[in-house]
């Protein structure tokens, strides 16, 4: 025979953030060693899932929610999403393969998160909130921790 053909072809995939396809026989447990976190964060994503030792494969396209879908702001890195989360950046990498650790975000951009409530920024855009009217004030920080909130009684004058 003569030299053998060779043919090239694109395939173009889109890939749904935050979403992983289950495998025949997978539990929580293993889905959750992949991405770094614990079944009972994916169980409390997957409010279908009745029970958490009972995922049933049934068949193709059945897929779990494995994070919360966050959306950039200006000026965001993925480094600056990540400690906000508590996440590592392997953690977000894992969950995000097109971003690295100090890329800038396009502002609207979807990212994979799982937030760790200990380890992640109490602080937020609007982390300082004051309300008053005629007879109430209140003063909120929501950097400190506990979280905190001062309440004063007004009246007639701003404390």
């Amino acid at each position: 025979g003569g030299p053998g053909q060779r043919a090239v072809h694109c395939v173009h995939l889109e890939v749904r953030r935050c979403e992983y396809a289950l495998q025949q026989d997978q539990q929580l447990q293993e889905v959750a060693a992949m991405f770094g976190t614990d079944w009972m964060r994916l169980w409390s994503l997957n409010p279908a899932l009745m029970h958490p030792d009972f995922l049933m494969y049934h068949g193709h396209h059945q897929t779990l929610h494995v994070g919360h879908l966050y959306q950039a702001a200006v000026s965001e890195s993925a480094g600056s999403v990540a400690r906000r989360m508590g996440m590592s950046m392997g953690q977000l990498h894992a969950l995000n393969f097109d971003v690295d650790g100090d890329d800038m975000l396009e502002p609207g951009q979807h990212l994979c998160v799982i937030p760790n409530s200990c380890r992640g920024s109490a602080n937020t855009h609007y982390s300082d909130i004051e309300y008053q009217d005629a007879s109430f004030f209140v003063k909120y920080k929501s950097d400190e921790v506990p979280l905190q909130q001062e309440e004063h009684m007004v009246r007639g004058n701003s404390p």
